[in-house]
């Protein structure tokens, strides 16, 4: 546990310790890390993993996105690249960098270069913010 959660993991601790009866509720906690939390809390949830998209799903995604973005702006993206950069991504990152991108692409009428593209991706704390010069051609 990170020192910054400990009092947070005290106050979740105490009130998880002060439920002796079963009430008829849920409780959803949702974490980017588990590995925060110590074994007493970890053991007191059911742990429902969500997967990252595999190519297929976040192929769909980037058609998807491409597709809507079309008339509003000049897309030229090679889908294929674009899957095998976006590995190990959420959709939320990926949104993310999209959406920057496209904002920048309305403010600024200009293409949307891979450097520009690159930052996007560093900006949505990307796990992969490979080189991605292959991207738009």
């Amino acid at each position: 546990m990170f020192d910054e959660d400990s009092p947070l993991q005290g106050d979740l601790q105490s009130e998880l310790d002060g439920m002796d009866e079963p009430i008829n509720s849920i409780l959803i906690f949702a974490v980017n890390n588990l590995a925060r939390f110590g074994e007493p809390v970890r053991d007191r949830f059911t742990l429902v993993e969500f997967p990252y998209p595999n190519s297929e799903e976040r192929r769909e995604f980037i058609t998807r996105k491409i597709e809507q973005a079309k008339p509003y702006m000049h897309v030229d993206f090679d889908v294929n690249r674009l899957v095998r950069a976006t590995e190990s991504m959420s959709f939320r990152a990926i949104e993310k960098a999209w959406n920057e991108a496209a904002f920048t692409f309305i403010e600024t009428k200009k293409p949307i270069s891979t450097e520009d593209f690159s930052r996007f991706l560093r900006n949505a704390s990307l796990e992969r913010p490979q080189d991605l010069t292959a991207l738009f051609g």
